[in-house]
């Protein structure tokens, strides 16, 4: 048997990638070029350490960074191991894995026993009373964006404080931010792996549970990877073997505390394999990126080669960008209607950031070509969702302010005062605000009118509670019944978008009833699951897709148009004041795009962006597309 999972695993592997599934090594660490096979060789070293190394499936933890990229490995993984070892695989995204392992069932060792992950809206919602409460002058946003940072360095608010400016600002949101949170045994998502490091380091119980449980671990993306999941990594993998895959060329998420020179620094001091062989983009496009990139300073010497003959790549120029939208569009409606008509699934278009799509989508729009932005929403932030998932919660987790303020908008006569006099009753009483909701004989002093709309609050609460007890799926669906969005889509709202609506709502059911028939009971699993996000809705195949660079990464496709190449979007403003390192960020971001397709590559430049003039990227002529 042994031998049979030999030759499998190894089949149709080249030497490079032959080494990197097979060997034997405590500390190894794959540099893994554009298209190199770098997921293949992954699940195939997780499926060669289980079924010839003879490590039981549920001792193997393999981390990435998405949940696209998760999907994608356990799909492989299915196929190489068979379902029910592939299912034994502890195979998550880093935020998964530390709630999982770490912060859910350890929850105890926490002030108050952590029970809630609040959304990107929850967080907002709180560091905008956290800023005014502060008197900062610094934006709720833009003190979370300094937050989470820190938190991705393992720093505390005193830390953040000395760096003075408007870190300092930051870090006086911060203090009242985390209070609050505190009060709501919540943390938010730039929490979870922070907290599941503090629990490692501080709890001997923890430390010992965890680091006993893996006999293998292995990372994806290494380069992309804060100091704080660098530091994870470290604890949990401390008694067993560690695999690491990544491409310092790739470095997307600098800004977030990834640091392409701790992969190079474990390459020094493991065993190192380089992936050299691009399998995906033909070798005009191999050509060209390898070009540009070869520009950034102190990275390895590390070819890469185009097992692909041909391929073309093309560069446009553009009066303004209404034009260039235009032309993105005509070149899309082209492809598609030519003979023998290609797939729009194979079809993207890729920009630097979201909002020079916007331009792109209203030409699309009026070429009538079918299209998705990858990346835009997940099931959980759409309103209808929302609402239904904050009666959830609310029935769970008594405390999550947040939630009931969510579900509260939805009852009539219910409005923020009169919940915040709730909110003050139930500090003052000691008890959790979702438990005062329910016995409406403790809310005097309210109104009359308004004690009835509490009260009516606490009866949604307390029903989906009791449905709960009967599984997730009737927990749902009392939700949608009792937030008013059933009543609504049946009798008044019509058309496409109520049409949608009602699909969401079907697909939050249908995510219960998944993992109900999984083995999962508690309305946590299904709540953590929309919080974590790993409730993407289905992509469409056969539809062409906007998208970002970073909204790509680890993506393909046949064809790509490139759009906005000019100074000041590629690279982006920021980065032309940033100096050379964040020059070479920007770099990478452009080789990341670049090396999506396989066939055709179209990039374009605008003379003109909103009545300015605009000068073509630098990047052209690096990766010798051009004289400018």
């Amino acid at each position: 048997m042994e031998a049979e999972a030999r030759a499998r695993l190894t089949a149709e592997l080249d030497p490079d990638q032959l080494e990197a599934v097979c060997a034997r090594a405590r500390a190894l660490c794959v540099l893994a070029g554009a298209g190199s096979g770098k997921t293949r060789v992954l699940t195939r070293r997780v499926a060669w350490l289980s079924g010839v190394e003879g490590i039981a499936a549920e001792r193997i933890l393999a981390v990435s960074f998405t949940n696209e990229a998760v999907a994608e490995m356990r799909e492989r993984l299915g196929e190489l191991l068979g379902a029910e070892a592939a299912a034994d695989v502890e195979c998550a995204t880093f935020h998964a894995s530390a709630w999982r392992l770490c912060v859910r069932p350890y929850r105890r060792y926490f002030p108050r026993a952590v029970t809630v992950i609040y959304s990107a809206d929850d967080s907002l919602a709180v560091g905008r009373r956290a800023a005014a409460a502060a008197g900062a002058s610094i934006g709720a946003r833009e003190a979370l964006r300094r937050i989470g940072l820190a938190k991705a360095r393992l720093m505390t608010p005193a830390e953040l404080e000395e760096s003075g400016g408007l870190d300092a600002q930051a870090a006086a949101v911060w203090r009242r931010y985390r209070a609050e949170l505190r009060a709501a045994a919540a943390l938010d998502f730039e929490d979870l792996i922070a907290a599941a490091v503090w629990l490692l380091e501080e709890h001997a119980e923890v430390r010992e549970a965890v680091r006993g449980r893996f006999a293998a671990v292995l990372v994806d993306e290494f380069q992309d990877a804060s100091p704080a999941q660098r530091r994870l990594v470290e604890l949990v993998a401390a008694a067993g073997s560690l695999t690491v895959v990544g491409d310092d060329d790739q470095q997307l998420y600098g800004w977030r505390g990834g640091d392409a020179a701790a992969l190079l620094e474990f390459a020094a001091s493991s065993r190192r394999v380089v992936l050299g062989r691009n399998y995906r983009s033909a070798e005009a496009i191999v050509w060209a990126a390898a070009r540009l990139i070869a520009h950034n300073p102190d990275r390895p010497a590390k070819a890469l080669r185009a097992q692909r003959d041909g391929g073309r790549v093309e560069v446009r120029r553009f009066a303004d960008h209404a034009a260039e939208a235009a032309g993105a569009a005509a070149w899309a409606a082209e492809r598609l209607a030519a003979a023998g008509g290609e797939s729009g699934g194979e079809l993207c278009v890729l920009a630097r950031t979201g909002r020079y799509l916007q331009r792109l989508e209203e030409a699309l729009l009026a070429a009538g070509v079918e299209y998705v932005v990858s990346g835009r929403r997940r099931l959980g932030e759409y309103a209808e969702v929302r609402d239904v998932v904050a009666l959830l919660a609310g029935a769970r987790y008594p405390y999550h302010r947040e939630a009931l303020r969510r579900a509260a908008a939805r009852v009539r006569g219910l409005g923020p005062r009169t919940l915040e006099a709730v909110f003050e009753r139930a500090d003052g009483a000691g008890v959790a605000p979702g438990v005062l909701l329910e016995e409406p004989r403790r809310l005097s002093g309210l109104r009359d009118r308004e004690r009835a709309a509490a009260a009516e609050l606490g009866r949604r609460v307390a029903a989906v509670r009791a449905r709960a007890a009967g599984g997730l799926g009737g927990a749902v669906g009392e939700a949608i019944r009792r937030s008013g969005w059933a009543a609504e889509l049946a009798e008044g709202e019509e058309g496409e978008e109520a049409e949608r609506r009602r699909e969401r709502l079907a697909a939050l059911a249908a995510l219960a009833a998944r993992l109900e028939r999984g083995g999962e009971s508690d309305l946590e699993g299904l709540l953590a699951r929309l919080a974590l996000g790993g409730d993407g809705e289905a992509r469409a195949a056969e539809v062409m897709t906007l998208s970002t660079v970073h909204a790509a990464k680890g993506r393909e496709w046949e064809r790509v148009w490139l759009g906005g190449a000019v100074e000041g979007e590629l690279p982006h403003r920021r980065a032309r004041e940033g100096g050379a390192a964040a020059l070479a960020a920007e770099r990478s971001v452009a080789y990341v795009a670049m090396t999506r397709a396989r066939a055709e590559l179209v990039i374009s430049a605008p003379e003109r962006v909103g009545g300015r003039e605009m000068r073509p990227s630098r990047f052209l002529g690096e990766a010798g597309l051009s004289s400018w």
